[in-house]
Formats: structure tokens, sequence, C-alpha cells
């Protein structure tokens, strides 16, 4: 992961699609890259939530670019089947990283799973100067729909003018 990331010092846009982000998580996945997206202002990703090195490796990247202002994510797979303990992501909220410039995230085919939800919490408190979350959910059940809903607007935010913007 160093090896590749350290090639993109200067990158402001960076898109990864369909099996690059995998590839990209072979091996053992860093919890920051020092010095390699210092400049990344725009990140855009498809992403396997139910693929824990997968989810690792965003992780790792959210922490290494201290100056993204756009995260736009393509949910690819459903991870109904994963536990929510397959992540710490408890242990993520108290690391020493925020995302003190991110303003937009955007998130398509959100199927409401545990660790989708969690995420977008995780998003939520460190993201300081937050201003639009819009997710666009792959739910079919109106139901499941409004829990979702639900869930997200409860939880806390860094960000006193973020707003959730949701739409199926």
């Amino acid at each position: 992961m160093h090896r590749v990331l350290g090639c993109l010092r200067n990158v402001e846009v960076l898109v990864m699609h369909n099996q690059f982000l995998q590839d990209l998580a072979v091996g053992d996945v860093p919890e920051m890259v020092l010095n390699t997206l210092g400049h990344l202002k725009n990140l855009s990703l498809d992403m396997d939530f139910g693929n824990r090195k997968e989810t690792l490796a965003i992780l790792c990247m959210l922490r290494s670019s201290h100056h993204l202002q756009k995260l736009k994510i393509k949910v690819c797979c459903r991870d109904s089947d994963i536990l929510p303990e397959y992540y710490c992501w408890e242990e993520q909220e108290h690391k020493d990283w925020m995302l003190k410039h991110l303003r937009t995230v955007k998130m398509i085919n959100m199927y409401g799973s545990n660790l989708e939800i969690e995420f977008i919490r995780l998003l939520l408190v460190n993201s300081p100067v937050l201003k639009t979350l819009t997710i666009k959910t792959a739910i079919e059940d109106f139901e499941d729909e409004v829990m979702v809903l639900a869930k997200l607007i409860r939880f806390r935010r860094a960000s006193v003018q973020a707003e959730i913007l949701y739409s199926a």
C-alpha cells in the first residue's frame, strides 16, 4: 500500500473503482500512510463493507488525507451477513485524527447494514466542517428505510452545520 500511494504525493483528485481498492489492500494495511496524500482533496471509490481489508485501507487513506474536502462512496456489495463487531469502530473514533476539511460526503447504493451506518457515524463525529452528507439508498422496504433514517438523524455530529440529505 505504501508503495502504490507513495507515487501519489501531489494528487488532488483520486478515483478508485472496481477491484483497485481490493488490490491495494493486499498484505498488511498500515494505520496511516505518512506524507503521501497530503494534497488529496477529492476521493471517489467503490467500497465493499464486507471486505475488512478494503475498509481498513479506506480508513488508512482517510487518516492520511488531511486536506480531503469531498468523499464519494459507491457501495458495491451487501454485507448483511457480517456482524458489526467485525470492525472496531469505537477504536477509530478515539484515534487522534479528524477530517478537518471534509465538506461533502456522498454515499450511493447504501443497503442500511450496521457497518455502513457505523461508518457514517464515524464520518459525522470526525468531520467538524461537514456541510452535506448525501445518501442514496438501495433499500427496497419502506420500514427498513425509516429505521435507517431514524438511526442517522440521532447521530452526534462534529459540525453543527452538517445536513443529511436522504433519498431512495
